[in-house]
C-alpha cells in the first residue's frame, strides 16, 4: 500500500471516529425513557336529589399498562382533596406495572370533602403505549345505587 493510500486510510479511520464519538454523545443526550403526570378526578359524594341529599362514593384508582409487550413504571401516585391540598402519597417506592398488568389503589376518604384527584406520574420507553387511568366511583344508598368512571387526563406531553 503507498503512502497516499496509508493516508486516506487514516484519514477515513479519523473520520469514523469523530463521527462515532459524535453520534455517542447525541444518543446519550437522547431521552431513553418517556415520562409523563397525569390528573385523575375522584368523586366521594355526589348530590342525589333536589332536595341536595348527598351520597357518599367509594372510590378506586385503576392503573392499567396498555402495552402488550413492554413494562412501565408508576413513580408517584398522589391523592389531593378539592382545595388542592395533598392528602396522601401511596407509594413508598416506584411500582413495575408488567406488560397488560393493572393496579388498583384505593381512595382514602377525605372527612367532609366532595373530592378532588389524583396525580399520578408514571414513565416507560420511548415508543411504549401510554397507560390507561381512571377512578370508579361506586355508592349505594338504600335501593338506590351509583356508579361512574373517571378518565385520567395528562398535564403535559409525554416526552
Amino acid at each position: 500500500m503507498g503512502d497516499r493510500a496509508r493516508t486516506a486510510v487514516k484519514r477515513a479511520g479519523a473520520m469514523l471516529l469523530i463521527l462515532g464519538l459524535l453520534w455517542a454523545g447525541a444518543a446519550a443526550g437522547a431521552p431513553a425513557v418517556q415520562e409523563q403526570t397525569v390528573y385523575v378526578p375522584v368523586f366521594q359524594r355526589v348530590v342525589v336529589d333536589d332536595r341536595g341529599r348527598e351520597m357518599v362514593l367509594t372510590a378506586k384508582l385503576n392503573l392499567r399498562n396498555t402495552d402488550p409487550a413492554r413494562s412501565i413504571e408508576v413513580l408517584y401516585v398522589a391523592q389531593y382533596d378539592s382545595k388542592g391540598r395533598l392528602h396522601k402519597q401511596y407509594l413508598p417506592k416506584p411500582l413495575a406495572l408488567g406488560p397488560l398488568a393493572v393496579e388498583r389503589i384505593q381512595a382514602q376518604t377525605v372527612p367532609g370533602d366532595s373530592g378532588g384527584c389524583f396525580l399520578v406520574r408514571w414513565r416507560g420507553p420511548v415508543g411504549v403505549n401510554p397507560p390507561l387511568m381512571q377512578t370508579i366511583m361506586l355508592g349505594t344508598a338504600g335501593q338506590q345505587g351509583i356508579s361512574f368512571t373517571g378518565e385520567g387526563r395528562p398535564l403535559a406531553p409525554a416526552r
